[in-house]
Parts: structure tokens; sequence; C-alpha cells
């Protein structure tokens, strides 16, 4: 029973169980295809595979994610059915060209199509190994029609657009932003507080530490008050960091989604403001950027003139050594 509850906690998830049933449902008619006459079992099992790799949680990514596998079945295809005419039925020719193949794929990994350039390269392999025309064209036709049955189920049957995401991760980020700004307000309080309690602690004689703090001057025990203050420091700055980096992260998933969003059908939408809001989140990356770069550099700082209170130093007045 105690291994079950994940599962049925699951349940009241609304948005996993749309999922499952948008995923469901796009696998049985895809897998139609399996039984009509005429159909070969090596041909048609296509298309229920490429709806289990193409169907995503919004609109935009599995429109986008679909028109990848499209095109790299369809290039691959190609490239594979080039290859075995080109090499007129010799095996080390045609491995030779795969290896070319699989390199040159292997370039675009690293682009925005990265994931056709996979597709491509090992559809590429399959159709080789078949030496068959109508296999291609057989990979390119049930790679279509998977992704059709899937962008008509994830369009009519609970729809869950990337712009509705775009506009709700927006108010999570602003929210965030308000916590760091104010968590960046309270360390600036506190290091206004910290330079006034070095300031007070340091007496006559006394010389300026990395931070612009007080070194101990004559009479001055060990700068215990300045020590603690500037340890507060380094951890309310490490904290706003952390704060800063998970901040970029979201704004990263904002990103996707408004890739996702820009590709997304207007037929029974309003538009969808897409400069607009790709100039403001790419403006707000570059903010929060130099916002942690800022901080690390501020928590360096304080984590340095702890490093140099505790290091024991010469405060011997210059004018009295021999």
């Amino acid at each position: 029973p105690r291994l079950a509850m994940p599962r049925l906690g699951a349940l009241r998830d609304r948005a996993r169980l749309e999922r499952a049933v948008k995923f469901s449902l796009s696998i049985t008619l895809a897998s139609l295809f399996l039984h009509l006459p005429g159909e070969e079992f090596d041909y048609a099992v296509f298309a229920p595979v490429e709806v289990s790799f193409i169907i995503f949680d919004r609109v935009g990514g599995s429109v986008s994610q679909s028109m990848m596998r499209v095109f790299g079945s369809s290039l691959g295809a190609i490239a594979g059915y080039l290859m075995v005419v080109a090499c007129h039925g010799s095996d080390t020719a045609l491995l030779a060209l795969l290896a070319c193949w699989g390199f040159l794929c292997s370039l675009g990994r690293a682009s925005r199509h990265g994931y056709a350039a996979c597709v491509a390269a090992w559809t590429a392999a399959i159709v080789s190994a078949a030496h068959s025309r109508e296999v291609a064209f057989e990979r390119i036709t049930h790679s279509f029609l998977g992704a059709a049955v899937m962008l008509c189920v994830v369009h009519a049957v609970l729809p869950r657009w990337a712009r509705d995401g775009v506009r709700a991760e927006l108010a999570k980020v602003a929210a965030e932003a308000a916590g760091v700004h104010a968590a960046g307000a309270r360390q600036w309080r506190l290091g206004l507080g910290g330079r006034s309690v070095g300031g007070e602690a340091g007496g006559e004689g006394a010389d300026a530490g990395p931070s612009g703090a007080r070194s101990p001057g004559k009479g001055e025990s060990e700068p215990l008050t300045r020590l603690g203050a500037d340890t507060e420091q380094v951890a309310a700055a490490e904290a706003v960091g952390a704060r800063l980096r998970r901040l970029q992260g979201a704004l990263s998933s904002v990103g996707t989604l408004h890739r996702e969003a820009c590709i997304e059908p207007e037929l029974w939408r309003g538009p969808y403001a897409a400069a607009k809001l790709g100039a403001s989140i790419d403006a707000a990356r570059k903010l929060v950027d130099a916002a942690v770069t800022a901080a690390e550099t501020q928590a360096a700082r304080q984590q340095s003139a702890v490093e140099w209170i505790l290091t024991p130093h010469d405060r011997t007045c210059p004018r009295t050594r021999r």
C-alpha cells in the first residue's frame, strides 16, 4: 500500500492526467496504421514510435519537436537511399559514407536543430541497411503520419499553450525578482552597518583592509565585532547570489517557452507579441547576468576582508620602526 501511494497521488495532478490522456490517445490513433489492410508491421510501426518521441507538455513544444523529427527523418531517409545508390552494393564504401554522414550530423548537435541532426544520422543507417527505396519512402510517410496524429490530438484535446506558460512563468519571475531585490536591499543596509561598526572600532594608527574596513589601532583587542559583521555580509551576499542564479534558470525556462510560443498557430487565438516579449526577456536576462556578476564580486570582496582580519599583521607604526 505504501508503494502505491505515490502512484495514486499522481491521479490528483491535473496536468499529469491531461498528459496521460493525450499520450494514450495519440498512441492509440497512430497504432491504427498497424491494422490497416496491406500495411506491413516493419513500416507502420514507425507511426506510434514517432508519437512517443515528439509529444510534449505544451503545444509549441510538440510542434517544434515534430518539425525537427520529420525534417530529420526525411533528410536521413533521402541521404541513406542516395548512399545505397552511389555505392552500387559495396558495403565498404557504404560504411565509409555512413561514417562521414554521422560526422557531419554530429557537428550540428550543438545547434538549435541538434535533435533533427541526430534523427537524420540514425535514419540514414536504417535505410542504408535495408537497401530499399521503399523503406526510405515508408520511413518518411509514417513519420509524417505520426506527427500529424499527435499534432491533431494536442491541438484538439485539452491543449496547453506555451504562450500561457510564458505569462505564468513571467509572473513567477517577477515575484522572485521582488524577493531578490528585497534581499539585496537588506544586504546593502547590512554593509552600511558593517562599515559604521568598523569605522567606530578603528582607533588611532588603524590601516585599511581589502574591503575598506579599518584594521585595529592602538588599544584594540581582536576585532570580533567587525569580523562578525563581515562574516554576516559574506553569508548575505552568497544567499543573494544563489537566488539570482535561480532567477537565471527561471528566465532560461521562460526563453524556451517563448521560442515554443512563437511557432504556435494563431488560427483561433489572438496574436502573440513575440517581438516585445522576446526583447523584454533578453533585457531581463542581461540584467540578471550583470547582477549575478556583481553579487559574486561582492561576496569575494567580503570573503577577502574576513581572511584579512583572520591573518596576523604587523601593526607597528612605521615611524617607530628601526
